[in-house]
């Protein structure tokens, strides 16, 4: 399995979100000749559905998941189904593609199977999600989840996303789901928000390409890639994070968890960090005590405000995270390296030691203007171990200026 995840920094020109559903246009056939001349496949005994993306597919989607036992699996074709309300994983079971082997290659990546695609419909409104894990021990294994970001810019969901609202732009939500898995699967194209927003501890979070959520270049319309509120002993590895308009990975706690091996690429679109440890004002814990941060690299080509972000006072003046070790990340092209600002207390000091942090401007322009910039920088409020080194190349404040 771990080969398949380090095949994904060798990402081909990504994932056209037209052909998302791994389909080269030609139509699923009818099943039964139930059709009438449209795609349907069989979801479920008796139950068929549009793979084509023509037709609401929520409904029949939901009812076979509903069908499906504790423990059991779901296995939609490959196709498109078009999602018009929130469809819910729960009860401990496995929602994949079907006929793809679970060591195949990641949805969207050189050489990967096609995947079945939930994709939101262009008049999509629901809150914080169209694809919700709930209860414990469900699994999202092969699939794509489209948030159709492009065909939704005018609709009621776009427009809460422009006035400050934007759970209705969110592709999809853990909901304090433990013992829950999404793996070797792709987020695509949120509207604004985040492409998965996680609570719920135990969490594996491996292999999966998040790609293109959000627009950096318009206020409120900018998302996270993924965004972990709180959880604890999560396994975040090997994810490959492409051009997400906020933040590309973010925590809120993982105390007792790890985060490794992750690639985050910016060469389309900015954003304000592409990895951060946060405690969302205070509304997450900001627990990362016995957590390590290792062998991520974040290549940024000038467009991340901050490579690696430690603490949340850049945002807001919430307490300091706690503990945490962050050591042999690479982060090149950002406009602050590593900065830690709010990161560390002293009875849980933050450790960060040899990370690879390439050069960076004298000054830069952040969301709230030109500031100093720096490759390394421990704010006055931080509280770190340097362990090995190096040392900061600076100790400047970094308040308010995401």
């Amino acid at each position: 399995m771990r080969a398949h995840y380090v095949s994904l920094v060798s990402i081909a020109a990504c994932f056209d979100s037209g052909a998302a559903g791994g389909t080269d246009g030609a139509r699923p056939p009818d099943v039964g000749g139930k059709g009438d001349g449209v795609a349907l496949v069989e979801l479920c005994p008796g139950t068929f559905v549009d793979a084509a993306g023509d037709a609401p597919a929520s409904t029949a989607l939901q009812a076979c998941l509903d069908a499906t036992p504790g423990g059991g699996e779901l296995a939609l074709p490959a196709g498109t189904y078009r999602v018009t309300g929130v469809v819910r994983v729960g009860r401990g079971i496995t929602l994949r593609t079907a006929g793809v082997p679970g060591d195949a290659p990641a949805c969207g990546v050189a050489g990967a199977p096609a995947c079945a695609t939930l994709r939101a419909d262009a008049n999509l409104l629901v809150e914080r999600g169209f694809v919700v894990l709930e209860d414990a021990d469900v699994t999202l294994d092969h699939l794509v989840i489209d948030g159709n970001r492009q065909a939704r810019l005018a609709s009621a969901a776009a427009h809460s996303c422009a006035a400050g609202t934007n759970g209705p732009g969110f592709n999809a939500r853990a909901a304090g789901c433990t013992h829950c898995a999404l793996r070797m699967s792709a987020s695509i194209n949120a509207l604004c928000g985040t492409g998965f927003e996680w609570t719920g501890g135990d969490a594996f979070i491996g292999g999966n390409l998040v790609r293109d959520n959000g627009d950096h270049t318009t206020l409120n319309m900018w998302a996270d890639g993924i965004t972990i509120t709180n959880t604890q002993s999560a396994q975040v590895v090997a994810n490959y994070f492409l051009d997400n308009s906020d933040v590309d990975l973010i925590l809120g706690s993982n105390h007792g968890g790890a985060v490794t091996q992750n690639t985050i690429v910016h060469g389309r679109q900015d954003s304000f960090a592409g990895l951060m440890l946060d405690n969302f004002n205070g509304t997450a814990p900001g627990d990362f005590v016995d957590a390590s941060v290792t062998a991520n690299s974040i290549e940024c080509s000038g467009r991340c405000d901050y490579g690696i972000q430690l603490g949340p006072h850049p945002w807001y003046p919430s307490a300091n995270i706690r503990g945490g070790t962050v050591a042999g990340n690479t982060v090149t092209g950002a406009r602050m390296g590593i900065d830690a600002d709010g990161a560390g207390t002293a009875d849980a000091p933050i450790t960060i030691t040899g990370n690879d942090v390439g050069p960076t401007p004298a000054s830069a322009m952040f969301l709230c203007g030109t500031r100093p910039s720096a490759r390394f920088n421990v704010a006055p409020d931080a509280v770190v171990n340097l362990a090995a080194g190096p040392a900061p190349d600076t100790a400047m404040t970094v308040h308010d200026c995401p």
